[in-house]
């Protein structure tokens, strides 16, 4: 029985290797190591040309459909309208959105000369709307003469000098709220700002308009960055302020128009006043002329 039961068992561990052993195969290529292996990638969808992605379009600027006759102005008596000069369309868009119907004292006899290039000195106290009248004639000499052909960074074609970083920053907010619609450029330059971020706004873009202080100004035009032969108005404001400051007239054999404004003239400012301009329409505004106090011009 022993013997019988050894004979089974033989059997079977003789008969376990040959169910489990696996089906004889082809001889397989050693394999490499795993990393070198091929991996199966699924295939990858060809990027189209960016020229053929649809593009992203910049939302189109609204149309301006602004026209003059949406700015009217009744004639009044004693009254000079804006229309009554005949002011390019983008200079009397920008004038309606300021919401200015009529001129002021200093605006009504100034723009009539100032208009037709005539040099002017005005005197005039703040708050009479000057430097709107000598900003309207300013934009108005720019846009009727084109700018020349050789043209080249630092180059103004207007010049605005005025004794204090307050008035330049001012006078600059004002001259680009009425250029708004002209494509023309306005700067400033005024001292106690960075001289290298000024430098890099000047060779960024022409200027065409440049309103600064006079420290900062000759600082600019002595180390040759703004050269001021292209000039073809200049406008001196609060000029006695500047007397006192000490301001050398530089850059006077080379304006075309001036247009001086002061508070004060004492012989010393007439005298200058006189040097710097030819055949000058003279403007002056008593102080009971001056226009209300809500007016901003």
């Amino acid at each position: 029985m022993l013997k019988a039961l050894k004979n089974i068992f033989r059997k079977g561990e003789a008969e376990q290797p040959a169910s489990i052993a696996p089906t004889p195969s082809a001889p397989s290529q050693p394999s490499a190591p795993r990393h070198s292996q091929p991996k199966a990638e699924t295939p990858r969808e060809t990027k189209k040309p960016r020229t053929d992605k649809p593009r992203r379009e910049r939302p189109a600027k609204p149309v301006d459909t602004w026209k003059l006759e949406d700015f009217v102005v009744e004639p009044q008596e004693g009254k000079t309208r804006f229309h009554d000069f005949r002011l390019a369309p983008e200079l009397m868009h920008a004038i309606h959105d300021l919401g200015f119907p009529y001129c002021t004292p200093i605006q009504a006899q100034v723009l009539g000369h100032t208009l037709k290039g005539k040099d002017a000195i005005g005197r005039a106290q703040t708050g009479t709307g000057k430097t709107a009248a000598f900003l309207i004639s300013t934009i108005t000499q720019l846009l009727q003469t084109q700018p020349p052909k050789e043209r080249y960074m630092g180059e103004p074609r207007a010049l605005i000098i005025a004794p204090t970083r307050e008035l330049v920053v001012q006078i600059a907010k004002d001259a680009e709220d009425l250029t708004k619609y002209t494509g023309l450029n306005v700067m400033q330059f005024v001292g106690g700002m960075d001289f290298d971020k000024q430098l890099k706004q000047l060779e960024s873009r022409y200027c065409d308009i440049l309103v600064a202080t006079p420290g900062r100004l000759l600082d600019f035009n002595q180390r040759g960055e703004v050269h001021l032969d292209m000039v073809e108005v200049m406008v001196l404001d609060e000029a006695d302020r500047m007397l006192d400051m000490g301001f050398i007239p530089q850059v006077r054999q080379i304006i075309r128009q001036t247009l001086f404004f002061s508070a004060t003239f004492t012989d010393e400012v007439r005298r200058l006043a006189e040097s710097w301009t030819r055949d000058a329409v003279s403007v002056r505004i008593e102080p009971k002329s001056v226009a209300a106090d809500t007016v901003d011009q």
